[in-house]
């Protein structure tokens, strides 16, 4: 194969594969708790709070982001990624940024590296309109609780 081709391949391989480099933790989010949910429809989801400062978990402090994943906690899994919709059904996140300013994320992704008795890791890859973007991995401390969804 011609020094020529290979360049070319290697280039084709970079454009499709897009932003594959490795998260970093999400340092401007740094604190970060899940807990079950129920979601807008009023089917079981995963919530994920990540904020900028220590809170209590009724009551984060801007900014934080609110993240849900579309999933009962006893569904979710490592390995599970969704792509952020605007469908009440689908996964999406919110910018709290004060206390009365709330931006829906325009695109992105969530995933689940890992989830145990007391800890949900993952990773975030937000875009807000006219906002921040997130993009970096979690370590949420999981508060149980029990609810009644559906």
């Amino acid at each position: 194969m011609s020094r020529l081709s290979s360049v070319a391949i290697t280039l084709c391989f970079l454009a499709a594969c897009g932003d594959e480099t490795p998260l970093e933790p999400l340092s401007q989010l740094p604190f970060a708790y899940a807990t079950p949910s129920c979601g807008p429809t009023d089917a079981p989801i995963v919530l994920v709070y990540l904020a900028a400062q220590s809170f209590d978990l009724a009551q984060p402090v801007a900014p934080f982001v609110q993240v849900h994943f579309p999933s009962a906690s006893t569904q979710l899994k490592a390995g599970d990624v969704f792509q952020i919709g605007e469908d009440y059904m689908a996964a999406n996140a919110w910018f709290h940024g004060s206390g009365v300013e709330t931006r829906q994320a325009s695109r992105g992704e969530i995933g689940v590296t890992a989830f145990g008795a007391n800890v949900l890791s993952g990773y975030v890859d937000l875009e807000f309109v006219d906002g921040p973007t997130f993009r970096g991995t979690f370590m949420a401390a999981w508060q149980p609780r029990q609810l009644l969804c559906g």
